[in-house]
């Protein structure tokens, strides 16, 4: 059976490729025509060898069964080819569509409707992409296709050529980039072309265009290969190249887009003939690096940087993700889709970075740090939830106001800013990963960057974090706040409780102590920041698990604060619908409040 298996998939293949060629098409037709003669000749074969072995001359007195059986066969073997053929020419061939033969392909001679639109009704069901991931969690799958066609494949998934792991891995996105301009199809591939080939089309055109106004803005169009595509400047070419190993285009036949055209239930709405942005439009990204953050054996911290499989596939109004916000990923594994809830620590939709701290019982945690870069797609929706601040001004909105100098500063390259002690210097724009600034310095009236630990800012913002873990192998985040530390250690601080291991000393960030939080701890930070006057803007942020949430928030309110105070994140508090959240994004934005 395998072995008939694979001689059928390669039949399929050499039958496509046929089918292209002009200059080969008397084989096929040929190969056709002989098939049909040699099913004839076997039968007029077994009628000549019955004949002389029982003669009908003699039928009466020997040979009747044989001859019975033989007519049996041949109607029985009749009937199943006219069915077949009737079966093949009314299945896979479009309605409401003429055709003629020129050489071995097919010619339209008559289209006076959009053949793709006929197969949808009159009054085509609408979805938003909000409604597809709806149908998804009912396990009725749809893709887009173009851009604005939604198609349910759950009728593919048991006789798909592919494999049914395919249809999983894109069911709920839109295919248009890998199945119709990776895989060689566009929008012509709904119809037969009436030419050998067409230049690269990307998006459908107005239904109500001529098939010639559709033939001209076809040809306006440049030419489009994937090998034209460089690697974004986001991403290396080590990870640009996971991104190409985790596309994995399967290239369809014309019978497969045919077949598509038929799966068709609806439109996507759309208002526009942009693609504009949609936070549930489910995108497909490949995991491109995954770096070890710590030494934990227990439970090991990876940084995993994803990226779009198609970056050059825009969507206008597209957001940065904000500190407080997170994407959800989602995948198929196991006979069942899994998703999660992450806050990425960067901001770029189209690659970004999360943390994933892995659990012996974390189903999805424990997946995703067993990856490999470039082996799965997974499905990212999002951004999702309100940001923690107000992503257009600082807390005291001090994006204006002048950084007090504690020492000057002589620039060692061209875009540098020569500082002398005591100028004044207006801040523009704070690099915090690299712990430098953009400003202009209003004693020489010249622009230029400066490292932050030479300024001391005018907020009155303070951040402390009380941060507690089994040993310094647990703490991760180093790259993200260490220069902030050492910028500003009046204004923010970190205190790591270590509960199982001595203190001995490394290269952790921030202050280490043995024990966990009590009240002792909570009572010390309070009289060192709280403000029970109440006369400045301040809050209390808690982030982990359900227990020690609520041992935090006893003592908290049990020492004078009130429930208005507190903001809790976590499993027991959900921001959006079935959220889960961590707490390195709000750690960011912290941090750059106080710059």
């Amino acid at each position: 059976m395998s072995f008939l298996g694979m001689a059928h998939r390669r039949s399929m293949i050499v039958e496509n490729k046929l089918i292209e060629s002009k200059k080969i098409a008397w084989i096929t037709g040929g190969h056709r025509w002989l098939g049909r003669v040699l099913v004839v000749v076997a039968f007029i074969q077994a009628a000549l060898g019955l004949q002389v072995l029982y003669p009908w001359e003699e039928l009466k007195f020997r040979g009747v069964g044989y001859w019975i059986t033989y007519f049996i066969n041949a109607i029985f073997w009749l009937l199943l080819f006219v069915l077949a053929e009737l079966y093949r020419k009314y299945r896979f061939e479009l309605p409401g569509i003429k055709y003629k033969r020129i050489g071995n392909k097919l010619q339209k001679i008559e289209n006076k409707r959009d053949p793709v639109l006929s197969v949808i009704s009159d009054k085509p069901k609408f979805y938003t992409w909000k409604d597809i991931a709806e149908e998804m969690e009912k396990d009725n799958l749809l893709v887009v296709a173009e851009g604005k066609y939604v198609i349910q494949i759950n009728s593919w998934l048991n006789n798909h050529p592919g494999g049914s792991i395919i249809l999983r891995s894109v069911a709920g996105t839109d295919i248009t980039p890998d199945y119709f301009n990776e895989s060689g199809f566009d929008i012509e591939g709904f119809i037969p072309r009436t030419i050998e080939q067409l230049p690269r089309k990307r998006t459908f055109t107005p239904t109500k265009e001529s098939q010639q106004e559709k033939r001209i803005s076809i040809d306006k169009k440049p030419k489009y290969t994937p090998e034209q595509e460089q690697a974004p400047l986001s991403i290396s070419k080590s990870e640009w190249d996971a991104v190409l190993k985790a596309r994995r285009t399967h290239v369809h036949s014309r019978l497969a887009i045919k077949k598509l055209s038929q799966m068709i239930v609806g439109e996507l709405t759309t208002n526009t003939t942009e693609t504009r942005f949609d936070k549930y439009e489910n995108r497909r990204y490949a995991i491109v690096s995954k770096t070890l953050e710590n030494s934990s054996q227990s439970n090991p911290i990876y940084r995993i940087k994803f990226a779009l499989l198609y970056p050059f596939e825009r969507r206008t109004h597209q957001p940065q993700i904000l500190p407080g916000q997170s994407v959800l990923i989602r995948y198929f594994y196991n006979r069942q889709y899994q998703q999660c809830h992450y806050t990425p620590v960067t901001n770029d939709l189209n690659a970004f970075e999360i943390y994933v701290k892995s659990y012996p019982e974390g189903n999805v945690s424990r997946f995703l740090t067993e990856q490999e870069p470039g082996k799965r797609q997974f499905q990212i929706s999002g951004p999702f939830g309100d940001p923690i601040f107000n992503p257009y001004y600082s807390i005291k909105d001090t994006a204006s106001e002048t950084s007090t100098l504690i020492s000057g500063y002589i620039p060692a390259q061209r875009d540098e800013l020569f500082i002398s002690r005591g100028d004044y210097v207006v801040v523009f724009n704070h690099i915090i990963g690299e712990g430098w600034a953009y400003g202009l310095n209003m004693t020489t009236n010249n622009k230029g960057m400066f490292p932050l630990s030479i300024t001391f800012p005018p907020t009155p913002t303070k951040l402390a974090v009380l941060n507690t873990c089994k040993s310094q192998k647990d703490i991760f985040g180093k790259d993200i706040v260490s220069h902030a530390l050492l910028s500003y250690p009046i204004e923010f601080s970190i205190l790591h409780l270590l509960t199982k291991e001595d203190l001995e000393q490394s290269e952790t960030f921030g202050n280490c102590i043995g024990g966990r939080i009590d009240e002792n701890i909570i009572k010390k930070m309070l009289n060192d920041l709280w403000d029970y006057t109440r006369s400045k803007s301040q809050i209390v942020l808690i982030i982990g698990p359900n227990e020690m949430q609520g041992n935090v928030t006893d003592l908290l309110l049990s020492n004078g604060l009130e429930q208005t105070d507190l903001k809790i994140f976590g499993n027991s508090q959900r921001l959006i619908a079935k959220k889960k959240i961590d707490g390195i994004g709000l750690l960011k934005e912290a941090i750059n409040s106080v710059s």
